[in-house]
């Protein structure tokens, strides 16, 4: 790839990295790092092991962010049926409530970003997208 092409894609995903994140923290009461722990608990309750599955932090910075969830009524955690040593993590309801903000707030900021574009261009960008994330999923397979 062309260098300063790559630098301006880089740059311009950069920028919207910041950008989300900048909404994000401006809009809800969360981090992104607690709003991780609270998506992979959508499907029901799991070990703080299985919350580190697929992620970059170790478990000692996955079990802080789950007690500041729990701490902050987010998740509960419960002894494990199946092994009374373990405990399982848990959505409260207010956990549950999190989450509807989060997606509240993306379906807020996407609509507001795609309103004047072709469905065209969005479906372009889709694909396009799509693309990127296969790509990122591939080198980070790669790389572990």
């Amino acid at each position: 790839m062309n260098p300063s092409l790559a630098d301006a894609v880089t740059g311009d995903i950069t920028r919207a990295f910041k950008l989300m994140a900048a909404i994000r923290n401006r809009s809800l009461s969360d981090d992104g790092a607690v709003t991780s722990v609270l998506f992979k608990l959508t499907s029901g309750p799991k070990r703080v092991t299985e919350l580190t599955d697929g992620r970059s932090a170790d478990l000692s910075v996955v079990s802080r962010q789950v007690t500041q969830a729990a701490h902050r009524g987010l998740v509960r955690k419960t002894s494990d049926p199946t092994d009374g040593r373990a405990q399982l993590v848990e959505l409260t309801t207010s956990g549950h409530d999190a989450i509807r903000d989060v997606l509240n707030l993306r379906t807020d900021v996407f609509g507001h970003v795609f309103e004047e574009w072709s469905v065209d261009d969005i479906s372009a960008f889709s694909g396009y997208l799509h693309r990127l994330c296969e790509g990122l999923e591939s080198y980070h397979e790669r790389t572990l």
